[in-house]
Parts: C-alpha cells; structure tokens; sequence
C-alpha cells in the first residue's frame, strides 16, 4: 500500500532536499515576517512551495513537545483529499493504517473538514463506525513515507522534536474526513482556536534543529 517516489521535482526546491538548503529556505521565509500556524492535529505548519493549506506544494510540519495544543482528545485517525509524500528530517514517527467498519455502536463518528485554505470547520456527522488497525509503518530521520488520498491513517510521534517535510500531490477536492470519539467534547467541533503563538520561539525551535 505504501508508495515509492523519487525525483519530485518543485520549482524553487523538491523533497529531497539537502537540509543546509531547507535550512536557508526557512530563513528566508522567517525575515519575510511569515507566521507559522498551530494545525488542528497538533502541529505547527510552515507553508514553503505550497500556497496555503489545499494548494499543492511542499510544506513543513513539526511536533515540538508531547503536549503541544491540538484540537482531538484521542488519536487522530483521519484521510487526505490528496497524495501525500512525507520525509522525516529529524526524529521519528509511527504511521498507521486503518479500516473503517460501520458499526451503530461503534467508539467513533465520523467529521467532514470544510476548509477554505486559511482557516477550517469541523462538522461532526451521525455515523458510527469503529476502526480496525491494519499496520504501522515506523518512520526514521532521512526516511519516508507515503500513500494516496483516500486512506485512513494516524500519526503517531515516537520522539520529540519530530520534523517532516510533506508534498501533497493531486488533490482531489472536496472534505477530508476525520474520526472523532463518539463521546466527543463541544471544542473538538466546529472551529478550532488554538493558543497563541510565540513566535521567535517556535521559529528558533524549528530552526535549530533543522539545522543541526
């Protein structure tokens, strides 16, 4: 099921680049006065080739810290309107796989993601399913992964800081489409407001380990 890809080639930088490359890009976008964002699943995103959050491209996503904000309580089993490629620049990370079994008493429900590239809405459906495990995948630094859109997956970070770099590839349009617990709290719904920010400290944070 995993994917294998080489040579994605990007306008100004591609997912194999050399990280003292990745580094200088990064920099680059800091003196711009760029903000980085908290994603609802936990991570702060940094867009490089990718225009905003349904455009194609090449962006940067780091877990710092184990209780780092995110909006889901329990695990964060979810598909992509797209293919994704991943590299680990530095830590590691688990990716695993999952099949949905529609179930009237199942632990989960099912929400859509209506998300307009700046900011989303989570929309929680009455559908009931539980979530069998298939397989994890664990995802070494300078190592990848990868899977076409349409696949139910959760993240699961090994050890902090973990730092990727994805490429997302044909998009397809439309929601993504999540599991939240079917006991879910009225803040894993609707819009997410995360904490603010510090920024100089999150972007020194990123920059050096990117740069180690």
């Amino acid at each position: 099921m995993y994917l294998t890809y080489c040579n994605l080639i990007f306008d100004r930088m591609d997912i194999n680049v050399q990280k003292r490359e990745l580094y200088t890009e990064l920099i680059k976008i800091r003196n711009s006065g760029y903000k980085i964002g908290l994603h609802p699943l936990g991570f702060y995103r940094i867009f490089i080739t990718a225009r905003d959050a349904i455009s194609p491209g090449l962006m940067l996503h780091a877990w710092l810290d184990k209780d780092q904000a995110r909006q889901s309580v329990e695990l964060d089993i979810h598909s992509h309107t797209f293919d994704m490629l991943s590299r680990v620049i530095t830590g590691e990370l688990s990716n695993e796989l999952y099949d949905l079994i529609p179930s009237s008493t199942g632990d989960y429900k099912f929400f859509s993601v209506d998300n307009n590239g700046i900011s989303s809405v989570r929309i929680v459906s009455n559908e009931y399913v539980n979530a069998k495990f298939i397989s994890s995948q664990k995802v070494l630094a300078d190592e990848y992964y990868g899977f076409p859109s349409g696949i139910f997956h959760c993240t699961v970070i090994n050890k902090y800081p973990t730092i990727t770099l994805m490429e997302k590839s044909n998009i397809s349009g439309g929601m993504a489409v999540g599991l939240m617990s079917a006991k879910h709290s009225a803040d894993e719904i609707g819009v997410y407001n995360p904490p603010e920010i510090n920024q100089n400290f999150v972007w020194d944070r990123i920059l050096s380990f990117v740069g180690n």
